[in-house]
Formats: C-alpha cells, structure tokens, sequence
C-alpha cells in the first residue's frame, strides 16, 4: 500500500465552483478545511475559492486557523486571482493582477460538488497539469454525474435499478405531448423527475398527474439539458459510504428518514428535519446484499477514491434497487458519507489522511503505467 510520504504535503483545497451546488461545496470546505487545519504537522493547507463565474482565488498564505462561510467568500476579494499552467513542466500558477508565478500544490483536493467540479471537467485538468488529485478521474466523475449512464452501466453489470425513461431539452421542446403521452403509457404515478446531472436533489421533484408531470419536466430543464422521469415506490432510502481505489472499504449502511414527502434540497440543507438512522436496521442478509451492490456499483462506474451509493429498499416487497453514486458526496457536519466512516471506526481526520493517501497513490499508478510505454 502505499504509503503518505513524511515529508508535510502542500494542497490546495477548492471549494464553490461554477455549479448550482456552489453553497453546499462552501459549506463542506469549512468541514474539510477545518480538520485539516489541526493537522499543521503533516498538511500546509491552501484555500481557493472557485466563484460562480469561474475565477480561482487563493489564499495569500497557508491556513493557521478555523474558517467560517464567510471567510472563505472572502476570498473573492482578498485572495490572489490565478490561473493554473497546464504545462506539466511549469507546474506553476500564473498571477492575472501581478503576472507572477507561484508554484503548484502537491496535491489538490476539490471539494466541489456538480457540474464543472464532480463531473470530471476539472479532473481533466488536474491531469494535464500532471498533479495528484483527491477522488475519481475524468472516467468515474463523467459516469457517476449522468445518471442516465450511470443507469446503463449499472445495468449492463447486472445490479437491480427502477425503470426509467431520458430525455433531451430539444426533444421535449419538439414533441412533448408525444413524451408525456409516452411516459403515462409506460408508468404510473407517482413518477419522480430529475436533472440527469445534478445532485444534492437540486430540480427533483414528484408528479401525481399529467399537469404536474409537464410542471416537474419544465422545472428540471430549469437547471439542465437532460431529463431523467424514474417510476415512484414506497422506499426506504438506504446509503453506503465506500472508500479506496482498488482495494475498496464498505462503510456500515445509513438510513435517511425524510422530513417531507421524499429527501428534497429542503430537507437535505434547510428544515434539516430529515433524520439519518446509523446503523441502518437492516437484517444481515439485506446488509450483505446491499454492501455487495455498493462495491459493485462503484467499480462499475470507474470510481476511484470515494463515493456515496444510495439504494431504494421497497417496503411492501423488500426488493432492492440501486438508486446512484455520488462521487463527490457532500462533508458538511450533518453529512451521511462522513458519519459513517465515523460509526465504522474511521474518525474525520483518518479519513480525509486516506483519502489524500489514495489520490497521491492514484498518480503514482499512472506514473508506472507511463514508463512501461
């Protein structure tokens, strides 16, 4: 295994992003940043701030001391705007105010949740610029935000998803009489509609009849170009934190009791009145079974480092069905990914010590695939 040099790593930790999940990144970079802080020995920690129109600033120096959200926004007008090189032989930052160089991070870490962010986008640039990286490459980041493709691969694997039904915002735009007649003749309400790439719940909502169907459609275009409509159960809403690139860790199973109707953006990051059951009750063949399904879905989409998946349990037949991985889920206190880690034997800060340990594991790999070439 390999093993966190002794040397103190330098990393720059991103955070917000161009993404409709821009606050729940900031809220989970306090988390993050906040742990890593009490660890001066082994981290010298950066903080860059991604802003919604795509400008990275970074702090001036190192952080010493516990940050708050407002702090980190701060960053807009007190850090250093730069741009990264993307030659692997400069290895620098380019400084847009002063032209000055500064040297790249050991590693980065980006806490970014979305698009832009978790979707693979900025993983390709972490590998131009040829630095290690917290998490999945462009491969898992791509597959695990469509969840359309990810549907398909998990299919193709054998694992158990509920029917679905994807669709582009031309067509709709086209023929979206033909699609909703479509869609009542191959489902029954209630019908749950989502944005094919986006998490943290932004533009899910559930559709009782044929106007609430067209009212929930139109909605999910709001924030993306692909419409995902996937028949509605009686579920409970099972999760698995796993851990690892190759030799993966399960964490225990949580469950995520609802506060509303089914476990929106509300009741995620605002009523917080959603309750999360850990361990989750489960009897130990279920557990198995799901735990199996976790790990088989995470290799499934090419996930590396981390990455949350989510089934549905129903609770009339008790058969289960893989919902989606997350492959950056989300760290802020009141987390499930975290939590349990935490409740399986790994506290906060051993966690986020491993989870650098496998992306600097995960560029030494691709370092010894290259000298076979």
């Amino acid at each position: 295994m390999f093993p966190i040099p002794k040397s103190k790593i330098i990393l720059d930790l991103l955070f917000g992003g161009r993404s409709q999940e821009h606050e729940i990144a900031i809220l989970s970079a306090v988390s993050v940043l906040n742990a890593l802080v009490k660890m001066p020995d082994e981290f010298t920690v950066f903080a860059v701030y991604l802003s919604k129109e795509g400008t990275w600033f970074r702090s001036q120096t190192p952080l010493s001391h516990s940050v708050d959200v407002s702090a980190l926004k701060k960053l807009e007008k007190e850090g250093i705007s730069v741009s990264p090189s993307v030659d692997p032989k400069e290895a620098v930052y380019y400084s847009s105010h002063s032209g000055n160089t500064l040297p790249l991070p050991d590693l980065f870490f980006p806490v970014l949740h979305g698009t832009n962010g978790e979707d693979g986008t900025i993983q390709g640039l972490f590998e131009l610029m040829g630095k290690p990286f917290v998490g999945s490459s462009v491969l898992g980041g791509s597959c695990g935000m469509d969840k359309e493709i990810m549907k398909r691969l998990f299919v193709s694997e054998g694992l158990p998803v509920l029917s679905w039904a994807a669709f582009h915002k031309e067509d709709w735009e086209e023929n979206s009489e033909e699609i909703l007649n479509k869609i009542e003749s191959h489902f029954s309400y209630p019908v749950f509609v989502k944005p094919s790439s986006l998490g943290s719940s932004v533009g899910i909502s559930k559709a009782t009849d044929k106007k609430s169907l067209r009212h929930s459609i139109e909605l999910g275009f709001s924030h993306g170009e692909k419409i995902l409509v996937e028949e509605g159960r009686v579920v409970r809403e099972i999760e698995c934190a796993i851990l690892g690139n190759h030799r993966l860790r399960a964490s225990c199973l949580g469950e995520v009791v609802p506060g509303a109707d089914f476990y929106d953006f509300e009741d995620k990051y605002k009523t917080g009145t959603a309750v999360l059951k850990i361990p989750a009750e489960l009897s130990s063949s279920m557990t198995q079974a799901i735990t199996q399904m976790a790990l088989q879905a995470y290799r499934a989409i090419g996930a590396r480092g981390l990455s949350r998946v989510d089934f549905f349990v129903c609770k009339d037949t008790e058969e289960i069905f893989v919902n989606e991985t997350n492959t950056f889920p989300g760290f802020t206190q009141n987390s499930m990914y975290p939590k349990l880690f935490e409740n399986s034997g790994l506290a906060f800060p051993d966690l986020l010590r491993e989870l650098i340990r496998l992306g600097l594991e995960k560029k030494l790999e691709k370092e010894e695939l290259w000298k076979l070439l």
